[in-house]
């Protein structure tokens, strides 16, 4: 063979090899892709390189969660010991006596409204709070150990200019509110919910909450600060004022509802792409980078879902249009007539069902006590405070919620000022006396990282060091489901293959052999696959969020197999190609 016959092969080799390349780099390309197999079994190596330096720290967290009396169960399984924050709002009326105020640490009563009047005058509307109905539910949760806290709420940006920039309003509005927590009621603190902060006021808003934090501190009340799931406009200097304040509750839904262009998740723990990116994942993350403490931050989730009515009529992708936010109650009375259709969602950690009515289609999201159950979990491992609960009533006349809470956490009672703590749900006092094991069990709890009493002082250091590494199915998913992966791969193999063409065509005798050796056939397979593969894939994501589909196949999961097996096919058309070459070679039918 002479030595330009070496060549041709060469090139077809080196287009195979140029697949195997691109399969094996291109996970790892985008910073949205799940992190590649390798990686992940370098994680392992390293974590199980800490395994012996952590083993003590966790022998110890077990000693002290033994003392306690905690019961033993499996990681996933074992109950969390966080503060639970429940808002009641006023328009609730006797559903306060369905509470299970053992199970929750502080109850906040929502809400005072902070307003102008048409005089131009600040005034504060009390919605109920110094009623006897509202006397009788504190007494309720006191005799439970529960702490009380009042909300101050604000939805006007004309009243919150002229409080933010008039330092007698801002006085009089802190002595307002004193009063109410020790004369009109006795509360422990209050909770500020400001929205639609006005742009240019943001130093101004420091300096009120750090003003009434001092104010409320010298009379032994706290103060705590309600912040949406993103800030936005950033009108918050959280850094500033995270060691001043006493806690941050964190509100973890509605990420998709009114203000959606779509359907999603209300509370997803994570999201895929074709749902907004905004997470909970990514607003802690965010407000940790704020400056934010994780062990003064409070994680609200919903105990309502969301509708959307779903318009497929019309040519193109379906229309959706917002419809409300049903309370938990109202949406399982609902859901538990259409059983068949409810789906749970694996990755935002959601269910959701689509149904008929009045000739229309709708699809409903929501939380129920599996997903929430999930959340808790995350709660527990990230080292946070605690949950909260937006809102109390709303699942009025069903358990189910209170009983997954109850089996998933250890509710932490704390003292009226969020100092200490002094007791856990399961009624089990702490001993306060200094050194004492429960003392230093719920202090770490109290610190908001721990999983069982002792606290996550072992736990937050062990948790790198027990997380399950992804499997090759998570990673082929993760890469399937993205589609800036998928968009790169697929060009990245057509360069490839035109190169590879171009560079064995450059010779006259392969242009002359090609055409009577059978190759144009393996050249059409790859066109026709890639044809196929481009067509199926762009009809299911076109119909994916029609729920006639969801009764025949799951497209999530059919476009990951369609995906890898049209990949596994094309390996295998190239190497056959590449065998029948080397045949030919062989035979002496190409120099």
């Amino acid at each position: 063979m002479r030595a330009s016959g070496y060549i041709r092969p060469f090139l077809l080799f080196l287009l195979f090899c140029t697949h195997l390349a691109a399969l094996a780099q291109l996970p790892a390309a985008p910073k949205t892709a799940t992190t590649p197999v390798t990686a992940a079994k370098q994680q392992v190596q390293q974590k199980e390189s800490l395994f012996k330096k952590l083993t003590q720290k966790i022998g110890q967290a077990k000693k002290v969660a033994a003392k306690v009396k905690l019961p033993a169960a499996e990681a996933h399984n074992q109950k969390r010991v966080l503060q639970v924050y429940g808002w009641h709002p006023y328009w609730i009326s006797d559903a306060h006596f369905n509470y299970d105020y053992n199970l929750l640490t502080t109850l906040s009563y929502y809400a005072c409204d902070m307003k102008l009047n048409p005089a131009g005058e600040t005034e504060y509307i009390l919605n109920g709070w110094d009623s006897p109905a509202t006397t009788e539910m504190i007494d309720l949760a006191r005799a439970d150990g529960c702490r009380i806290e009042l909300t101050l709420r604000c939805q006007d940006q004309e009243t919150l200019r002229n409080v933010l920039n008039d330092p007698e309003e801002q006085k009089s509005c802190i002595s307002m509110l004193l009063n109410m927590i020790t004369m009109e009621q006795k509360g422990d603190g209050i909770t500020v919910a400001f929205e639609s902060i006005p742009s240019g006021n943001e130093v101004q808003l420091t300096k009120f909450l750090l003003a009434f934090s001092d104010s409320l501190a010298a009379k032994g009340k706290t103060l705590s600060l309600s912040l949406p799931a993103r800030d936005a406009s950033n009108s918050y200097q959280l850094s500033q004022l995270a060691p001043h304040l006493d806690q941050f509750i964190i509100a973890g839904y509605n990420f998709n509802g009114k203000n959606s262009g779509q359907p999603g998740p209300v509370a997803p723990l994570e999201s895929s792409y074709h749902w907004d990116q905004n997470t909970i994942k990514r607003s802690v993350a965010a407000y940790v980078d704020a400056g934010v403490p994780r062990t003064k931050m409070i994680l609200a989730l919903p105990y309502h879902g969301a509708v959307w009515q779903v318009d497929s009529s019309g040519k193109g992708r379906p229309k959706y249009k917002y419809r409300d936010n049903p309370r938990y109650n109202r949406v399982m009375d609902h859901a538990e007539k259409h059983p068949q259709n409810i789906q749970y969602d694996t990755v935002s950690h959601s269910n959701y069902y689509y149904f008929q009515e009045k000739g229309k289609t709708y699809v409903c999201f929501y939380d129920n006590g599996r997903s929430l159950k999930e959340k808790y979990e995350w709660v527990g491992k990230e080292g946070l405070a605690g949950a909260g609960i937006w809102a109390l009533g709303y699942d009025n006349g069903r358990p189910e919620l209170w009983n997954s809470l109850g089996n998933k956490v250890n509710v932490l009672k704390m003292d009226s000022a969020l100092s200490k703590p002094t007791a856990l749900s399961d009624s089990t006092e702490i001993n306060k006396a200094p050194g004492s094991a429960g003392a230093a069990a719920a202090t770490a709890g109290a610190a908001g990282t721990s999983s069982t009493a002792a606290g996550a002082a072992g736990e937050a250091a062990a948790k790198d060091s027990t997380a399950a590494a992804p499997t090759v199915l998570d990673e082929m998913k993760g890469v399937a489901e993205n589609p800036r992966v998928l968009t790169t791969l697929v060009l990245t193999l057509a360069v490839f293959c035109v190169i590879g063409l171009l560079c064995s065509l450059g010779y006259e005798s392969v242009r002359e052999k090609l055409l009577i050796t059978g190759f144009p056939v393996y050249f059409l397979a790859q066109g026709v696959l890639a044809l196929l593969f481009l067509s199926l894939y762009s009809i299911i994501s076109f119909l994916r969020d029609d729920p006639s589909l969801a009764d025949i196949v799951d497209p999530a999961r059919f476009l990951v197999w369609l995906t890898w097996i049209t990949v596994f096919l094309s390996m295998l058309i190239n190497i056959l190609s590449y065998k029948l070459f080397l045949d030919q070679v062989r035979r002496g039918r190409l120099p």
